[in-house]
């Protein structure tokens, strides 16, 4: 969408960084450089993964977007996790939200991207903090543990904004196939029924009405 010849659309953002980064420099600056750089590489990759796209990278900072908000929070769940299990010093904190935001020179602007920033200094290390709005779409989708922070008044921002935080389960490596977390998403099965009756010309009816039932459950 173009409005006053600025190009808008609306968005999963996603916003982390690491924890305590200034402190980590000064202690070991050439240490934390070499973990940031594996992390980012991990973080960058699961983004992509989940179909989300970085749009900017600032020191310890990653900034990316996704047209879906499950994909935003299943990419953040997994991250945390990965980085969790390989027990690294650098602790990352995930900020989410879905708004509008203005697309210009590769990135993207407006309060939309200022909220995932702030939601995201609420969450706790390895954690992940999102919107109200994030919170309506996935909380009876995605099976996580939530919890309510209420309205949170963040600066720069003119309203308070409902946030929650997600507290994230560390998966044991079993549970971690081909390199991808298993997805949080729940699912259906369509098992195919049987002809029972002495007919066999009968059993395009017990595979239609497999077909069927699928169709209807995707819509």
């Amino acid at each position: 969408m173009v409005r006053d010849g600025l190009k808008r659309k609306l968005t999963a953002i996603l916003h982390c960084d690491v924890v305590s980064y200034s402190k980590h420099v000064s202690s070991d600056a050439s240490g934390t450089h070499q973990q940031l750089s594996k992390s980012l590489e991990l973080i960058n990759y699961e983004i992509t993964e989940y179909g989300g796209e970085v749009i900017h990278e600032a020191g310890d900072a990653v900034l990316a977007d996704f047209r879906s908000v499950f994909s935003a929070v299943e990419a953040a769940v997994s991250i945390q996790q990965k980085l969790t299990a390989e027990d690294r010093n650098l602790e990352f904190r995930i900020g989410i939200n879905l708004g509008e935001v203005i697309v210009d020179r590769n990135t993207i602007y407006g309060d939309g991207v200022n909220v995932a920033a702030r939601l995201e200094g609420l969450a706790d290390s390895g954690g992940i903090c999102i919107s109200g709005i994030v919170y309506d779409q996935v909380m009876s989708e995605l099976d996580l543990e939530y919890e309510d922070l209420g309205l949170q008044e963040l600066k720069n921002i003119a309203k308070p904004i409902p946030a929650y935080k997600i507290h994230v389960e560390v998966p044991s490596t079993s549970n971690i196939s081909g390199g991808k977390i298993q997805s949080t998403r729940k699912g259906i099965a369509v098992l195919s029924f049987d002809n029972l009756s002495n007919d066999p010309d009968q059993e395009y009816f017990s595979d239609g009405v497999s077909e069927d039932i699928i169709s209807t459950v995707s819509r």
